[in-house]
């Protein structure tokens, strides 16, 4: 799957809902849901926001991809 099809890079879900919104990274093609984070976002932030790759301070590294149930 591209990484600029609108899909969460995390858990290839395109869709979004109130309270799960999708991030769009300033610097790169992908895309987050705010849950799919690690830390969890409960809010859109302001200003820019980066991507786990694309964040210097790796402060936002993604949640593992689930497949099979298993973390």
């Amino acid at each position: 799957m591209a990484e600029d099809d609108g899909c969460c890079a995390n858990c290839a879900d395109p869709s979004w809902i109130e309270g799960n919104w999708m991030l769009l990274c300033e610097k790169c093609p992908k895309a987050y849901h705010t849950l799919c984070l690690r830390p969890q976002l409960h809010a859109v932030p302001e200003g820019d926001w980066l991507c786990p790759s694309c964040d210097p301070s790796g402060s936002t590294p993604a949640a593992p991809v689930k497949s099979n149930g298993k973390a």
